[in-house]
């Protein structure tokens, strides 16, 4: 507003950029001419994506007032998502029956294209005069966490009536993807070879303690290998990792895993979402959240389990009730002589937690809504 007019700058096509974030995605970035105090900027696009296992949050609500936002998604419906609402009293939902042209070519890039359409559902999500939300608030590890914003998670697909394929319908469908052996980074790793069998042995002792093995086992892996600082939740290349000598969380916890095993111990990644990634769905399991996971093992005198993690520089213990569920394996678990004639079994673990709906006062719980979606547009009016 300029002397109580309404002055409207178009943004030149130079002023639109492009930058490489890794070798997944690109950023986007666009530079806004004549921007001062009072500014009202407004902006839309659109995303057409064939990467259907992965649909990233929608953020209704951020550090400046919004005055108006609207997310419009269209998806076939051969694709099912679990669909979660946060601040569900602020967002009005719109659905309709669509459809989406899409080509198929047979016989390599020189064949036959062959047109078609496939059903799909376009739904609207809008919300109107959103207040900013603080990033710097003290104490609020993820401040995305109290957000109005719409997530989505794959909970299956289903290509034919009769060919439904579940991706994380259950907790018990997230841990079959993770435990199956395709799965070259996480799954494939939990029958790795301990790469330090013979530190391994020469530091082993039969009479050692439950406690006194998996201090040993910790200080094996940390002579040989350091942390680079990552978080990962998947090791993508760990026989190249351990010649240098360093990797991510992900990397060591699978060698740590290994090394605890040629104990006679039996060890469990315990996968879970960072404190500053923001937590979990509230009503429905997802693969999609999780970004990392720490090693768990089983006392088998005391029947509990041990998070084993790093502090200040030494290996502790710490035993905990949390319910842990294992893939492939039952507890109390049996006697060593029965688990050899068994052969050796490892699984995925996960620690459940409850966690109390974080909506602002007078926002309704999250609801759960399936819907099928691919195809996404938004807008958004910001009050700066």
């Amino acid at each position: 507003m300029e002397n109580g007019k309404c002055i409207k700058t178009s943004m030149k096509r130079e002023s639109i950029s492009f930058e490489r974030i890794n070798n997944l995605y690109k950023m986007l970035k666009f530079s806004l001419p004549a921007v001062k105090e009072g500014t009202v900027i407004e902006y839309h696009y659109k995303l057409y994506s064939d990467y259907f296992s992965h649909i990233d949050n929608w953020m209704m609500q951020e550090e400046l007032p919004m005055l108006y936002n609207q997310y419009k998604i269209t998806i076939p419906h051969v694709f099912i998502y679990n669909i979660e609402l946060r601040g569900k009293d602020y967002i009005q939902v719109k659905q309709r029956d669509s459809s989406i042209h899409a080509t198929e070519r047979e016989g390599g890039s020189a064949g036959v294209s062959k047109d078609f359409t496939v059903s799909a559902q376009e739904t609207t999500f809008t919300s109107r005069n959103l207040p900013a939300i603080r990033q710097d608030e003290p104490y609020c590890w993820c401040p995305e966490d109290y957000k109005v914003q719409v997530s989505f998670d794959l909970q299956g697909t289903q290509f034919t009536p009769n060919e439904y394929k579940p991706y994380s319908q259950k907790w018990e469908d997230v841990d079959n993807q993770l435990l199956k052996p395709e799965n070259t980074q996480f799954g494939k790793y939990l029958s790795f070879t301990n790469p330090f069998r013979p530190e391994t042995k020469q530091a082993y002792n039969s009479e050692m303690s439950f406690e006194e093995k998996i201090i040993c086992a910790f200080q094996i892996l940390k002579k040989k290998m350091a942390w680079n600082g990552r978080y990962q939740l998947y090791s993508k290349e760990l026989e190249k990792v351990i010649p240098k000598g360093n990797g991510s969380n992900a990397d060591l916890n699978f060698i740590l895993i290994s090394i605890l095993k040629d104990f006679g111990l039996e060890a469990y990644p315990v996968v879970l979402s960072r404190r500053s990634s923001g937590m979990l769905p509230y009503n429905f399991p997802s693969l999609q959240k999780l970004n990392t996971f720490i090693v768990a093992v089983y006392d088998i005198n005391k029947q509990k389990y041990v998070f084993f993690r790093r502090l200040h520089g030494r290996a502790r213990s710490q035993y905990t009730s949390t319910r842990i569920v294992c893939k492939q394996s039952s507890y109390p678990l049996p006697e060593r002589e029965r688990r050899k004639e068994m052969g050796e079994r490892n699984g995925s673990c996960r620690q459940q937690k409850f966690y109390e709906n974080r909506s602002p006062p007078g926002r309704k719980p999250s609801e759960r809504t399936s819907q099928h979606h691919s195809l996404r547009t938004g807008s958004r009016r910001i009050s700066g």
